[in-house]
């Protein structure tokens, strides 16, 4: 199943999740729109064993900046 919110998921009880075991997301790059689908995804597939979410690399690298950015000041 492919979700997407820039086309928006409706509400919860509009998907079927029930047997839905493994989530694998890539080049995940956190929004509101993303971190919705992630909630939905935890709070609605019961049979959920694994859920691998990969930071995008551009996106981990300008965190790490900003990090070290804070640590020297």
């Amino acid at each position: 199943m492919l979700l997407s919110p820039a086309k928006g998921l409706g509400g919860p009880e509009k998907i079927s999740l029930d047997h839905l075991r493994t989530v694998d997301i890539r080049n995940f790059k956190p929004s509101d729109d993303w971190i919705r689908v992630l909630q939905v995804l935890l709070a609605n597939s019961p049979a959920l064993d694994t859920m691998t979410v990969e930071l995008d690399k551009t996106y981990s690298k300008e965190i790490q900046k900003e990090l070290r950015q804070e640590r020297s000041v």
